[in-house]
């Protein structure tokens, strides 16, 4: 709503009833077809793994799980790029990487 309202305030979609509705209605097709979209226009989709957003940190079962579905995912896996801090070989999945 925000970019909607730039828009019309600097004039560049009318101050009508239908432009405002298709520029409301282009965000929910964007945000449920992005990869889609981004896979045709790019032509191959990257995907980047986050080891502290993609394994469960809150329940030991879920992590272990997920710790354990890294071979997967590094199997189907062209580059691995790590970025590593002092605490980086304190936890698990990291060593495993």
């Amino acid at each position: 709503s925000i970019c909607v309202s730039i828009l019309r305030g600097t004039e560049l979609i009318p101050d009508d009833f239908w432009p405002t509705l298709l520029a409301y209605s282009v965000f929910p097709l964007v945000l449920l077809f992005w990869q889609r979209i981004r896979s045709v226009i790019l032509r191959w989709p990257k995907t980047v793994f986050f080891d502290k957003l993609c394994i469960a940190q809150h329940d030991e079962e879920l992590k272990r799980a997920g710790i354990f579905g890294l071979a997967a995912f590094l199997d189907h896996s062209d580059n691995l790029t790590v970025l590593w801090s002092k605490k980086y070989f304190s936890r698990l999945w990291c060593t495993y990487e």
